[in-house]
């Protein structure tokens, strides 16, 4: 692969030859195959501990989006959450992140899932995926009517309005309750980029070169 003199980062877990694979037990075998699979760039694997605002921005290419939606939905398949999808305006449920949480879903293979219409739910877990347009939201003056949620990403948070922000915080209050929010960023005035000063908050800059799994159309 060409990389224009950038350094790639390397992935947690490598690949393999087909040598080492086959030497494997079958249970070696399934553990290696998950533990590929599942795997987050490396910087965003510190997300799988618990902070309370986790917030992951840089330019594209960093697969902030892949990396959410696999760690979300790993996290949702062992426990009962309530996650809430949101971002500043949706249309409709083809502006929201649903396609890629099916998609990652698809991808690891992950039991009990079923694919509604406007949610995601887990029939062993017990956990559930909405998705919202907090503009819409505030428009209705529903957005405090929000109850349980224990789990919100926000994609795209460079859009996210101060009001948004102010009514959506608060909200999510639940004891262990966790704000992701994923954003490339476009000026230090952003609403968003103030959840940084967050003494609960873990912050992670990524860019295409911190992505093992860049592809090189993207590096051209």
């Amino acid at each position: 692969m060409n990389t224009y003199g950038y350094e790639i980062a390397k992935p947690v877990i490598p690949q393999i030859s087909r040598e080492q694979f086959a030497s494997m037990s079958r249970e070696q075998q399934d553990k290696y195959l998950w533990l590929y699979k599942s795997q987050v760039a490396p910087k965003l694997e510190v997300f799988r501990e618990h902070h309370a605002y986790k917030l992951a921005f840089g330019g594209r290419g960093g697969a902030k989006s892949w990396g959410f939606a696999s760690l979300l939905a790993q996290k949702l398949s062992k426990e009962k959450r309530l996650l809430l999808c949101c971002r500043e305006v949706q249309n409709s449920i083809a502006d929201s992140s649903k396609k890629v949480l099916e998609d990652t879903i698809t991808r690891l293979g992950l039991p009990g899932w079923v694919f509604k219409h406007e949610t995601l739910e887990n029939t062993i877990t017990g956990s559930t995926v909405i998705f919202k347009g907090l503009f819409n939201m505030r428009a209705a003056n529903s957005l405090k009517s929000l109850e349980g949620i224990t789990d919100c990403w926000c994609e795209e948070a460079q859009s996210l309005s101060a009001d948004s922000l102010k009514l959506l915080l608060p909200t999510i209050r639940r004891d262990g309750a966790e704000i992701w929010a994923s954003w490339n960023s476009v000026s230090p005035d952003d609403p968003i980029e103030k959840l940084k000063t967050r003494k609960d908050a873990v912050i992670v800059k990524i860019n295409f070169y911190d992505n093992p799994f860049v592809t090189q159309r993207l590096l051209d």
